[in-house]
């Protein structure tokens, strides 16, 4: 049994920005529409998959498809594929990009790093500026970045930009689905909405207090815009700890998804990522 997990599909290759993220967790529609001609029968309702991950006698070859961030090329792009399919996915939300108040950080960062070959950093910074290659520099930043408190991070990347003279208006980032929208995927009866924190932080780096509001305070914020009870989590990064599994739980998460292939029971459901399980069965794996 398999649980895949998909962040963005863009209609075109040329889309996907040699620098930043989606280098990293973007496919192609024709990827993913070659993914499930590939998998055929063996893809099915992301719940069976983990009835069955949970039950007495799996089924190792049937495989889900679950979606991190819900960005707004889910409903453009991947789900008039999936409606042609037939096949049930679980969708994770971060409430704050919901709430058009956030978007993911490392776009912003990998535009930077693309406009400015020369960037400006601060001095605990200053060595990711020596590192040769664009996406390189990227991967550098958004590494130190990443274990940041959320308000930290933030403001971190408003003083990063007016250092190199570029306005926030002026970054180009993926659109994220809006309350709205997900208000209107809640009754699509292919599209199941999960919980994935307030503001996508690595969640080991937060005190417990900051931990249970990005967890349980999004799972009341997802719950009271969509009026639907949501009874799965997905863990940014996939990171999480004891700590977490338990908050998670205490929130009243009935499963709790990572990004690692090995699960640790319910709280820390094991998960593949799609662009991996594509470059396998590519070689024949």
């Amino acid at each position: 049994m398999t649980i895949l997990y998909v962040h963005r599909v863009v209609p075109d290759p040329c889309g996907i920005q040699a620098v930043g993220p989606d280098r990293c967790n973007a496919i192609s529609l024709g990827a993913f529409e070659e993914l499930l001609e590939h998998l055929g029968n063996c893809l099915c309702d992301w719940r069976t998959v983990l009835d069955g991950m949970h039950g007495a006698r799996p089924d190792a070859a049937r495989v889900g498809l679950t979606f991190d961030d819900a960005y707004a090329d889910f409903e453009d792009v991947a789900l008039p594929v999936l409606e042609r399919h037939g096949i049930r996915v679980l969708l994770f939300v971060t409430s704050m990009f919901a709430e058009q108040a956030l978007v993911p950080y490392e776009y912003a960062i990998a535009e930077l790093a693309r406009r400015c070959p020369d960037v400006l950093l601060p001095r605990e910074f200053e060595t990711c500026g020596e590192v040769e290659g664009a996406h390189e520099r990227y991967r550098c930043i958004v590494g130190r970045m990443k274990r940041m408190r959320p308000r930290t991070r933030a403001r971190f990347v408003r003083d990063l930009l007016n250092l190199n003279g570029v306005a926030e208006q002026q970054m180009t980032t993926p659109r994220m689905l809006s309350w709205p929208r997900l208000k209107h995927l809640v009754d699509h009866p292919l599209v199941d909405i999960g919980v994935h924190t307030a503001t996508h932080p690595y969640l080991p780096a937060l005190n417990a207090r900051e931990a249970w509001m990005e967890i349980a305070g999004a799972k009341r914020a997802v719950e009271r815009r969509l009026g639907r009870t949501s009874t799965c989590f997905a863990y940014p990064y996939g990171a999480n700890g004891r700590r977490d599994r338990w908050l998670a739980r205490m929130a009243g998460f009935e499963n709790a998804f990572s990004t690692s292939p090995n699960s640790k029971g319910r709280m820390a459901i094991g998960r593949i990522d799609v662009r991996d399980w594509i470059g396998g069965a590519r070689r024949g794996g």
